[in-house]
């Protein structure tokens, strides 16, 4: 019976505090060749040697329904999906650099950094890939607010104003 108990407390936490991702995807996906390395320098603190990392980036831009674009803001996290000829996947983190909405058409653009580590090892993950969609993180939900949004239970998110509210209204 303890044990039971143990067991709910935690699921319950679980169930009611943590937090799921939800991603919107993108519908095309364009990327250009250029690809741009920097080298960045850092100091190891066990032997005081000089370490170099090498970042390699790439520029994307992806095309996105305009209801899916009103979540999607700078700076916000996301995975580029690359395959290569030989039928390889690899999922590459991106940020989102900048958001095109525009006027009175049915899909906006959003151009994203993707960026990975390069090591002595691996050729450049870029090279000879086409990108095939693009993952943005919107929005975290507990699990008990996905469940409770999906069987319409009336938990729903407040209208967050940016200016002045007129409280007489």
């Amino acid at each position: 019976m303890f044990a039971s108990i143990i067991f709910a407390l935690i699921w319950s936490q679980w169930f009611f505090l943590s937090s799921v991702k939800i991603y919107k995807t993108s519908k095309k996906v364009f990327h250009n060749d250029k690809e741009t390395i920097r080298k960045q320098f850092s100091k190891h603190t066990i032997n005081q040697r000089l370490h170099i990392e090498s970042y390699i980036t790439k520029q994307v831009v992806a095309t996105f329904p305009i209801d899916d674009l009103k979540q999607i803001k700078t700076g916000q996290p996301a995975f580029v999906s690359f395959s290569n000829s030989e039928g390889i996947n690899r999922h590459i983190p991106a940020t989102v650099t900048q958001v095109s909405n525009p006027g009175n058409m049915k899909e906006g653009q959003v151009v994203l950094k993707a960026q990975t580590k390069l090591t002595m090892h691996t050729p450049s993950p870029f090279k000879g890939s086409k990108a095939e969609k693009v993952n943005i993180n919107t929005i975290s939900l507990s699990p008990a607010t996905i469940l409770f949004r999906a069987s319409g239970l009336g938990i729903d998110t407040p209208k967050v104003t940016s200016g002045p509210r007129n409280v007489y209204k």
